[in-house]
């Protein structure tokens, strides 16, 4: 797959119909892995972290949320196809989803909001099934462990994490809950967007 350096990161120059295209068939063949979309700032973050760079860079996919990434790409002579916000990357997504009646775990956000979430999700994609939902935070181990059992009761083709930024990448991609699951998005949006 191309793809073009900005600052380091490896963005994949694919559209939204080929990012989510790309997510449905890793969906469909159980693969691991997590899509994040950097913006200006996040490039910004990982020019001055490199831990912070190497996940963003070993995403499945990396795509542009960001005119200024846009921008940069021409100037910089690199091919990137256009913006490809997470948000209506997400909702593409559970769109295909949804067809092919695939489960769906939202983690992330206030405590209500990942619910409420799950089921304005479901109301507008019939067909997307709600394996669960967890907030964003995280209290002890005992706390852990029960979520990690529940989701793992779950087993949910595709998480989607809200909140996320420069400690919560950190977090996600070696979580030991992600070894379950088969692609783990992760949006710097907030979930609450959705509901």
């Amino acid at each position: 797959m191309k793809t073009a350096s900005i600052l380091g990161v490896q963005f994949h120059a694919v559209t939204k119909q080929q990012a989510v295209e790309l997510a449905m068939s890793k969906l469909r063949a159980r693969q691991k892995g997590y899509v994040v979309t950097p913006n200006p700032e996040i490039v910004d973050l990982c020019r001055r972290d490199p831990e912070f760079m190497g996940i963003v860079n070993h995403a499945a996919l990396v795509l542009p949320d960001g005119i200024g990434i846009i921008y940069a790409a021409k100037i910089l002579g690199e091919g990137l196809p256009g913006r490809v916000p997470g948000i209506e990357f997400a909702e593409e997504l559970c769109a295909a989803m949804a067809k092919e009646n695939m489960r769906l775990f939202l983690l992330g956000a206030k405590p209500g909001i990942a619910e409420k979430a799950g089921a304005n999700l479901c109301a507008k994609f019939p067909g997307l099934v709600l394996a669960g939902t967890h907030d964003g935070y995280f209290k002890d181990t005992q706390h852990q462990c029960r979520r990690r059992r529940r989701c793992r009761f779950c087993m949910p083709r595709c998480p989607q994490a809200g909140k996320v930024h420069r400690r919560e990448h950190r977090r996600y991609p070696r979580h030991t809950v992600l070894r379950s699951w088969r692609l783990a998005r992760c949006i710097r949006r907030r979930v609450q967007t959705s509901s």
